[in-house]
């Protein structure tokens, strides 16, 4: 009688589902590392864009009133005397902070579209007139324009204080 030999060079059914569920687990972890990293650089590029506009708004402002020859608020409105007796007013109602230069008039937005300016206040002191220069006390918001998801949503709040050089 002739027996068969039976070649066990292959692998078994149990060898070849433990290969594969593992493959699985490190297809599902490495899918997740890679969303979270997308994820992360996305918030990171709406973090940057709104701090970007914010910090130019302020910047822009700051250099405004710190060179100005006096400031006052008709209507509401922060309106800056320049040296070269030229009046810049300060708006920011319609979401957009914008400068208006007069007489012209030249309109510089300080902000871009893709972001929104909101709770703008600005406010005039001078604790001792003639002794002491005016200052400008000036707070806003500025917020990603439009809707994301809510991860990715980013707000930042600007205040401070600003005095002429001049008085």
């Amino acid at each position: 009688m002739k027996k068969f030999s039976i070649n066990k060079s292959g692998f078994t059914l149990v060898e070849i589902l433990v290969v594969v569920a593992l493959i699985g687990v490190a297809s599902i972890v490495t899918t997740q590392v890679l969303l979270s990293v997308l994820r992360s650089q996305s918030k990171g590029e709406v973090v940057k864009e709104v701090k970007q506009n914010g910090d130019y708004a302020y910047t822009f402002i700051e250099q405004q009133i710190r060179n100005a020859k006096d400031v006052a608020m008709p209507g509401g409105i922060l309106t800056i005397t320049n040296p070269d007796t030229t009046t810049t007013t300060v708006n920011c109602s319609s979401g957009t902070m914008i400068l208006t230069t007069q007489p012209g008039p030249t309109t510089l937005p300080l902000t871009n579209n893709n972001v929104i300016v909101s709770s703008c206040s600005f406010s005039i002191g001078n604790p001792n007139p003639g002794n002491s220069p005016k200052y400008v006390y000036l707070s806003y918001v500025v917020s990603q324009k439009g809707t994301g998801a809510p991860a990715n949503i980013a707000t930042q709040q600007y205040q401070g204080t600003v005095s002429l050089r001049t008085y």
